[in-house]
């Protein structure tokens, strides 16, 4: 797709959908059920999500990055990466060109000090009305560290996995947040700088095993890794 599109449709039943447009611009904050027509936001992104019921789609929410006090989010590509659950009632959003210098889950920091570090945000489903719920940052916020690349849900919403491929001199790093958020890093004899690990990431359903993509180990020929999260 022209403007990197990406789609997530859960759950099982195909209900749901979330479609992410990295380059989409307007000055909008938070979640409506309109399109802001202001473009002021240069790639600031945005994720449209659908109800499927039969054969109509209708688009149920338009969701932008929160609304954070003195923050500019335009260049940030919300919607660069999406997830869902099982439920089709928790989404996971990549924004893996955002500013913020916060470190871990709902730091509150809204300094805007590291350039490219990424982030993630977290939305919830009651009913037929999504809000937010949680900020993301690596626990590690790196200069174009890329953290929110690529998100990742479990199918029961108990765990949430975001790749940050830039980190670590681009050896790359995966954080996972779950009951209790566990870093993960490779072992170190496995690994080849750059090695990009976390350019994907996917979780099953039930959360015991997340596969992570490292395209730049063995000399770019690539890699993926499982870890047991239990």
């Amino acid at each position: 797709v022209a403007d990197g599109m990406v789609v997530n449709l859960y759950p099982a039943d195909g209900t749901t959908l979330a479609v992410g447009i990295p380059g989409e611009s307007s000055v909008f904050q938070g979640v409506s059920g309109t399109v802001n027509a202001d473009l002021r936001a240069p790639s600031s992104g945005a994720v449209y999500v659908y109800a499927i019921v039969g054969a109509e789609v209708m688009r149920s929410a338009y969701i932008k990055a929160h609304a954070r006090a003195g923050v500019d989010y335009a260049g940030d590509r919300f919607g660069s990466s999406v997830a869902l659950d099982g439920s089709g009632a928790t989404l996971l959003v990549g924004s893996p060109l955002e500013d913020g210098s916060a470190t871990g889950f709902d730091s509150g920091v809204t300094v805007e000090a590291s350039p490219d570090s990424g982030a993630a945000y977290l939305y919830r489903r009651v009913g037929s009305s999504w809000s937010p719920s949680s900020y993301l940052k690596s626990l590690a916020t790196t200069n174009g560290g890329l953290f929110g690349i690529s998100v990742a849900i479990s199918g029961d919403g108990s765990w949430l996995a975001a790749g940050a491929p830039r980190e670590m001199d681009d050896a790359g790093a995966v954080y996972l947040y779950g009951p209790p958020g566990t870093f993960l890093s490779p072992p170190n004899s496995t690994m080849r700088d750059p090695s990009a690990l976390g350019r994907s990431v996917a979780l099953t359903r039930d959360g015991s095993l997340l596969v992570v993509g490292a395209p730049g180990t063995s000399e770019s020929r690539g890699a993926v890794f499982l870890y047991s999260c239990r």
